[in-house]
C-alpha cells in the first residue's frame, strides 16, 4: 500500500495512495514530474495515449503540469509539487522557460531544441 505520505486525489476526492511515492520515485533518474513515454510500450495502447508527446513538452504544457501540481499540494493532496524543486526538474523548468520544448523518450527529461 501507500506510505504515510498526503493522500492521493481521484476526480476530485481523497484517496489512499496505491504506493509509496517517494520510494517510487527514488528509482528513477532525472525529472520525475515529466513523463517517460518511453514507459509506454508497457501499457495497453500506450503508443497512441501517448503519440501527442512524441515531439516533446511544450512550455504550455509544462505550465500546466506545474499549475496541477501546485492545485493539487494546496489541497493537500499527493503531488509532483516538490519534484519541481529538485535540481533535475529545476534545470527542466529553466529550459521551458526559456521557450525550449522537453523531451519525453527514453531519456527521462532529455533536452530537445
Amino acid at each position: 500500500g501507500g506510505g504515510g505520505g498526503p493522500p492521493c486525489s481521484a476526480y476530485g476526492r481523497k484517496v489512499p495512495c496505491p504506493i509509496n511515492l517517494e520510494d517510487e520515485f527514488s528509482r528513477y533518474k532525472g525529472c520525475t514530474a515529466v513523463p517517460n513515454i518511453g514507459y509506454a510500450a508497457l501499457m495497453l495502447n500506450g503508443s497512441s495515449c501517448v503519440a501527442w508527446m512524441a515531439d516533446g513538452l511544450s512550455p504550455r504544457h509544462v505550465d500546466e503540469l506545474l499549475s496541477v501540481a501546485s492545485s493539487l499540494a494546496s489541497e493537500g493532496s499527493a503531488s509532483m509539487a516538490a519534484e519541481w524543486l529538485s535540481r533535475p526538474c529545476a534545470v527542466l523548468l529553466a529550459e521551458s522557460t526559456r521557450g525550449r520544448r522537453i523531451a519525453v523518450g527514453s531519456a527521462v527529461g532529455a533536452l530537445v531544441e
